[in-house]
């Protein structure tokens, strides 16, 4: 499976930061080296072997973190194609079923703080951990939503990073 192309300050960043950790990791390594008894010819040999370690520990996170992002857009695109189907289906409850959950958790965030007390009827109790699914709830349906109208503006960015263009 070929290596995607990610886009240039994302690598910058990340190959900084891996190499200044490769480096912190293999420099006791070239201090001992500097400080053996070995000949130059020696010395120069083992830093060389050394800085392949260094160059391959780089190399694979990068590929790692490559192999990260693309399972990632996989997903996304795989959730894509799960809601089109959905909104595709004949089936009233399987096209809105993400909607009517929010319009329910809105109703209850609204009877309990703004309608109940204003018409001075008993307010539904609210227990603090439901609070946070709704919350998730909210949070994550913006989340999808952006991430749905953006994903394919991102895979052609991405087919056009890979194409060179």
């Amino acid at each position: 499976m070929p290596v995607p192309v990610i886009p240039a300050p994302i690598i910058g960043s990340v190959f900084e930061a891996v190499t200044a950790l490769a480096k912190h990791v293999t420099a006791p390594l070239f201090s001992l080296i500097d400080k053996s008894k070995l000949t130059e010819q020696e010395k120069a040999e083992l830093n060389a072997e050394a800085h392949k370690v260094e160059a391959a520990m780089v190399s694979a996170f990068l590929e790692a973190e490559a192999r990260k992002v693309e399972a990632e857009a996989e997903m996304a695109k795989a959730q894509a194609e799960i809601q089109k189907a959905e909104v595709a289906s004949t089936s009233l409850l399987a096209r809105s079923w993400r909607p009517l959950g929010m319009y329910l958790f809105l109703f209850l965030i609204a009877w309990t703080y703004w309608g109940a007390p204003v018409l001075g009827l008993p307010a539904i109790p609210m227990p603090e951990f439901l609070m946070r699914v709704i919350e998730v709830a909210f949070v994550g349906l913006a989340g999808l939503r952006t991430s749905e109208k953006m994903l394919p503006k991102i895979l052609s960015i991405l087919a056009n990073l890979r194409k060179g263009t």
